[in-house]
């Protein structure tokens, strides 16, 4: 192949991808949303212009969030065995079947990150502490579906020469994500450390939006 044409082909792709450069964000149900202004989780979780607000709490979450994964995909089969005399097995798709994905996010020193994932858990299930029961003994009354799951953004960017921020070159939109679990977040002694929080969410399906696929913006394109 030779390198100048490594180089090339580098070069009509601008350059390699980086795993640094993406942007995570919601779209929350109403439902969620009084809750959460409730327990003190401000409004403006999506971003506004492109900019990042960090007096909002909801896009202070945004931008600590400091691993996700692009969605990926698998394809469940069923399969026809003797069509053909020794021949193996025949494997046909049947659906897709979409990974769950997992996002974690680094703490402020007011824990925003994980006082978030906490009460979006806490409110599908709606925990309540009624007067006769014994103590420490709760009712729990989960909410429908089409209050607590939201859609989930997820943006690949590359750096330009006009933006910090970058340019898109894939948006993911999760359909009626929600967190199915947050994990324990560990605490010791010893050298200080950053403060991260885990949390695993399930959706029903993505979509690839056509638009951010169409190249970056770049000079001399």
């Amino acid at each position: 192949m030779g390198i100048r044409n490594y180089l090339t082909a580098i070069t009509n792709g601008r350059g390699m991808a980086r795993s640094n450069t993406y942007a995570v964000y919601f779209t929350l149900t109403d439902e969620l949303r009084s809750y959460l202004r409730g327990k003190g989780r401000q409004d403006g979780l999506e971003a506004v212009n492109n900019r990042l607000d960090a007096s909002k709490v909801g896009e202070r979450i945004m931008f600590m969030c400091d691993e996700v994964s692009l969605p990926g995909i698998q394809i469940n089969t069923g399969s026809v065995a003797g069509r053909f005399q020794g021949q193996g097995p025949i494997y046909y798709p049947t659906a897709p079947i979409y990974n769950d994905l997992q996002l974690s996010f680094m703490c402020d020193g007011e824990m925003q990150a994980f006082k978030f994932l906490l009460d979006w858990n806490e409110f599908i299930y709606n925990t309540t502490s009624n007067v006769g029961l014994g103590a420490g003994e709760k009712t729990r009354k989960l909410k429908y579906p089409k209050e607590y799951q939201c859609k989930l953004y997820v943006e690949k960017r590359e750096r330009t020469a006009t933006s910090e921020i970058g340019a898109q070159t894939m948006k993911f939109t999760l359909h009626n994500a929600w967190p199915y679990s947050v994990d324990a977040v560990p605490l010791s002694y010893g050298s200080s450390q950053l403060v991260k929080c885990t949390a695993n969410f399930y959706y029903t399906s993505w979509d690839r939006d056509p638009n951010a696929e169409k190249g970056l913006s770049w000079p001399n394109r």
